[in-house]
C-alpha cells in the first residue's frame, strides 16, 4: 500500500500526467480555435455562393411572368386545386406523396389548368421558365430554389409560383403552383416573416438566414433571399422573392477530420513527451531532486555536517545545480546560526533577568502606597503608571516640601526601554532634591535643566510639569517644560488650563522657565497626564484624542482621584483592544479638600455689567460667612464696583472675556483680587485727581480708582502669565 501511495505522489507520475493533460488542454484550445474559424469562412462562403445562385435566378424569370403566375396559380390552386389532390388521393393514397413520379403526375395536373393560348403567357412558357430553373438548381448544386410572393398582413402566408428541388440532397416534394405555405410552422423560419417585409416594403436587396441546428435534425442549410422586380427606374416594383437554399455538408465533414487530426497529433506528442522525460528530464531533473530531498531530510532529523556535501555538479540544469550548492551553503550556515543561536538564548534570558531587576527598582522608585498621606485631610490624590515596555520613561512624584506646600511632578522621557529609565530617575532624583531646597517651580525646572545639559552625551530630554500646592489657601503655583497642560475639575467640569510651555528638559542649558498660578477651591480636581493617554491607539491606527480623554474626565467629574484613573485606565485598555502598546500611560489626579474652615473662594464671570450683582453676592456670602461688619461691606461692594467697572470698560476691547474674582482671609486681612486676560492696564499708574480743586477744573477720570485706594487698606497691581491681576486688601 505505502508502495502504491509513493508512486501515486512521484514527480515522475506527475510530470508525464501534467505534460499530458497540458498537450490534451492545448489541442482542445487549438480544436476549438480553428473549427470557429474554419466554420465562419465556410458560411460566409456558402452565404456568396447562395447569394449569386439567388441574383442569377432573375435571369431566367422576368417580374411580370411572377406576376402573372402568381395570380392565375393562386386562382387555379384555390378553385381546383383541393378537387385534383383529392382525385390523385383516392386514385394512389400514401403513394401519392411518397411515389415523386405520381407528385409530378398531380403538379402537372394542376399547371394544365394555365391558359395556352396566349403565346407570352401559356402554359408551355411556364413549365419552360420552370425546367430551366430545375436544371439551374441541379447545376449549382443548389438543394433548393423558389418564388414566393406573402400573401397576408403579417407576412407570415406565402403563396408558391416556382419550386425547384434538388434530390440529390432533400428528399421534399415541390410545391404546387399556387400553394399556401406558413412560415410560422417551423421555430427555425420565425425570422422570414420580418424578412419578407423588408424585401416587399422596405427595399431590402439581400438577407441570409443560416441555420446551423435545424429543429426536424436536417443538414445545417443557409437561405439567401432577393426581390424579383418588374420595371425599370422609378417604376421598378417589388413582385416576388427568390429563395436560394444551400446545405452545408462540408462543415460536419470537415469537423470530424480536423478533430481525427488534433487528437492524433496531441497522442504524437504525449508519447514523444515521454520519451523525452526518460532521456533527459529523469536524469538531469528527478533523480538530482530526490538526492537533494534526501539530504534535506537527513539534514532535519541530524543536524550535523553530510558526508559528501551538496554542490553544483549535481545536474547540467542552472536551477538544479544552484539549488543543490544553496543547500549545501545552507546547512553550513545553519549549524553556524545553530550555535549563535544558543549562545544568544543565554544572553537574553541574563538580559530578562536585569530587565526584571530596573522594573522593580524603577517600580520601587514612585510612590505606591495609597493614600499617601493619610493624616491629611486637605487633599486627597492617586497615581499610576503602566509602561509600554517592562521599564518606562515616565514618571510621576508626589511629596511634601513642608507641612503646607505639596510638589505634584509629572515627566514623560524621550525614548522607552532602560536608557529612559536611568534618565527618568536622575531626573526624578534632581528634581526631588531641589524642590526641598526651596524656590519656585520655574527656578527648580532652571537648575534642574542646567544639570541636565552638563552631562547628557545621549542627548535625551524629558518633558516636566512640576506644580506646588499651598495647602491653606489653594493656590497652585506651577512650570511647564514642554508638557501636555492639565486639566482642572471647577463646579464638577473639567477644562484644560492652558500655560506657557518652556522647553524641555535637556534642550539647552540655558533656558528659562515661567511660574503660572491655579486658584483651586475647596473641591477642585487637578489632572496630570502624559501622552500615552491621549495617543492610544486602536487596532485601525486611530488615537483616543484629547477631546475625547476630557469627555471620559467629565463622565466620571464627581468621582475619587483613584475612581478617575481607574475609569480612564479602562477606557484606554478597552479602546486599544489587541492594538500593541507605543508609549507610557501616565496619571496623577489630586482633588483639593480645603482646610477645616475654608479661606478662600473664587469665581468666574463674562466681563459685563450686568454681572455685577452676582459677583457682590458672592463677596457679600463670603464676608457674612466671615462675620465681617456691614459697614466694612458696603466700602468693599463700593470699590468692587469701580474695579469691576473698569475692567468691563478697559480690559477687553472687543467686549468678550471673563474675570475670576478670589476672596480671601489670612492672618485678619482680607484679600479680593480680580483677574482678566484683557490688554494691560495698570490703573494705579494715574495720578490721583486734586480733590481740592473745583469740579470744572479737575481732570477728567481717576476718581474711581482714588476713591476705591481710600475704602481700603491697600491695592497692589501685577502684569502675570499674560494676566492683568488687581488686588484688594482690607484688615478685618
Amino acid at each position: 500500500m505505502a508502495k502504491k501511495r509513493v508512486f501515486k505522489n512521484s514527480l515522475t507520475l506527475n510530470i508525464v500526467i501534467a505534460t499530458t493533460l497540458l498537450l490534451i488542454v492545448f489541442g482542445i484550445i487549438v480544436a476549438a480555435i480553428g473549427y470557429t474559424k474554419f466554420n465562419e469562412t465556410l458560411t460566409e462562403r456558402y452565404n456568396d455562393a447562395a447569394y449569386t445562385t439567388a441574383v442569377s435566378t432573375r435571369q431566367f424569370i422576368s417580374g411580370e411572368d411572377v406576376e402573372y403566375y402568381f395570380a392565375a396559380g393562386k386562382a387555379i390552386y384555390d378553385e381546383h386545386g383541393k378537387e385534383i389532390y383529392n382525385e390523385y388521393y383516392a386514385q394512389y393514397g400514401d403513394a401519392l406523396k411518397k411515389d415523386k413520379n405520381i407528385w409530378k403526375q398531380y403538379v402537372a395536373a394542376v399547371e394544365n389548368y394555365l391558359p395556352n393560348d396566349a403565346p407570352e403567357y401559356r402554359r408551355d412558357k411556364y413549365r419552360s421558365i420552370k425546367a430551366n430553373l430545375q436544371a439551374f438548381c441541379e447545376n449549382q448544386e443548389v438543394a433548393i430554389l423558389y418564388i414566393v410572393i406573402p400573401i397576408s398582413d403579417d407576412y407570415s402566408y406565402y403563396c408558391s409560383v416556382v419550386d425547384c428541388v434538388n434530390a440529390t440532397y432533400l428528399p421534399y416534394n415541390e410545391w404546387v403552383l399556387g400553394e399556401n405555405g406558413e412560415s410560422q410552422k417551423h421555430p427555425a423560419d420565425s425570422e422570414y416573416n420580418k424578412i419578407y417585409k423588408d424585401i416587399m416594403t422596405n427595399g431590402l436587396e439581400r438577407a441570409t438566414v443560416a441555420v446551423k441546428k435545424p429543429s426536424n435534425g436536417a443538414t445545417p442549410y443557409i437561405n439567401s433571399l432577393v426581390p424579383i422586380y418588374k420595371g425599370e427606374g422609378a417604376n421598378k416594383e417589388v413582385v416576388g422573392i427568390i429563395v436560394v437554399q444551400q446545405t452545408m455538408t462540408l462543415l460536419n465533414q470537415w469537423g470530424i477530420s480536423y478533430t481525427v487530426l488534433i487528437a492524433m497529433t496531441t497522442l504524437i506528442l504525449s508519447v514523444v513527451s515521454v520519451f523525452a522525460y526518460i532521456l533527459l528530464v529523469r536524469k538531469q531533473f528527478i533523480t538530482p531532486i530526490r538526492t537533494i530531498m534526501a539530504e534535506a531530510q537527513r539534514f532535519a532529523a541530524e543536524n550535523s555536517e553530510p558526508e559528501t556535501p551538496l554542490d553544483d555538479s549535481i545536474s547540467r540544469i542552472e536551477e538544479i545545480s544552484s539549488l543543490s550548492q544553496a543547500i549545501g551553503e545552507m546547512e553550513y550556515a545553519t549549524l553556524q546560526y545553530m550555535d549563535t543561536i544558543s549562545q544568544a538564548a543565554s544572553d537574553k534570558q541574563r538580559i530578562v533577568s536585569e530587565l526584571q531587576i530596573a522594573q522593580q527598582i524603577q517600580a520601587a522608585s514612585l510612590p505606591s502606597n495609597f493614600p499617601a498621606f493619610p493624616n491629611r485631610r486637605e487633599f486627597d490624590l492617586y497615581a499610576s503608571m503602566r509602561p509600554a515596555k517592562q521599564v518606562g520613561g515616565d514618571f510621576y512624584d508626589f511629596f511634601l516640601i513642608d507641612d503646607d506646600h505639596l510638589a505634584l511632578v509629572i515627566a514623560d522621557v524621550s525614548g522607552k526601554g532602560i536608557p529612559a529609565s536611568l534618565f527618568m530617575m536622575v531626573t526624578k532624583i534632581l528634581i526631588n532634591e531641589r524642590a526641598l531646597s526651596g524656590g519656585s517651580p520655574a527656578n527648580i525646572l532652571e537648575m534642574v535643566n542646567k544639570r541636565i545639559c552638563q552631562h547628557n552625551e545621549a542627548e535625551m530630554f524629558v518633558t516636566v510639569w512640576l506644580g506646588i500646592l499651598e495647602i491653606s489657601t489653594g493656590k497652585l503655583t506651577a512650570a511647564n517644560a514642554g508638557h501636555d497642560n492639565p486639566a482642572v475639575s471647577r463646579n464638577g467640569k473639567f477644562e484644560f488650563v492652558k500655560s506657557k510651555r518652556g522647553l524641555v528638559i535637556g534642550a539647552m542649558e540655558d533656558a528659562k522657565y515661567t511660574d503660572f498660578e491655579i486658584d483651586l477651591s475647596k473641591g477642585d480636581k487637578l489632572f496630570l497626564f502624559t501622552d500615552g493617554v491621549p495617543e492610544a491607539t486602536d487596532p485601525y491606527g486611530t488615537m483616543l484624542t484629547l477631546p475625547r480623554t476630557l469627555q471620559v474626565l467629565n463622565d466620571n467629574a464627581d468621582k475619587s482621584p483613584k475612581e478617575i484613573l481607574d475609569s480612564i485606565n479602562d477606557v484606554v485598555e478597552k479602546f486599544m483592544g489587541d492594538a500593541p502598546r507605543f508609549d507610557d500611560t501616565t496619571m496623577l489626579c489630586v482633588e483639593y479638600l480645603g482646610t477645616g474652615e475654608q479661606t478662600s473662594r473664587r469665581i468666574s464671570f463674562k466681563a459685563e455689567m450686568e454681572n455685577l450683582p452676582k459677583v457682590n453676592t458672592f463677596v457679600t456670602s463670603f464676608l457674612q460667612d466671615k462675620e465681617v461688619s456691614k459697614k466694612a461691606i458696603n466700602q468693599l461692594l463700593l470699590a468692587i464696583e469701580e474695579i469691576f467697572a473698569n475692567i468691563v470698560n478697559y480690559a477687553y476691547p472687543d467686549g468678550k472675556g471673563d474675570v475670576n474674582v478670589i476672596t480671601s482671609i489670612k492672618d485678619n486681612i482680607l484679600k479680593i483680587t480680580f483677574k482678566d486676560k484683557g490688554v494691560a492696564y495698570n490703573p494705579l499708574e494715574r495720578n490721583d485727581p486734586d480733590v481740592s480743586l473745583d469740579l470744572n477744573e479737575r481732570k477728567e477720570g481717576g476718581l474711581g480708582v482714588f476713591i476705591t485706594k481710600k475704602l481700603v487698606d491697600n491695592i497692589n497691581y501685577e502684569r502675570k502669565n499674560d494676566q492683568n491681576i488687581l488686588t484688594l486688601e482690607k484688615k478685618l
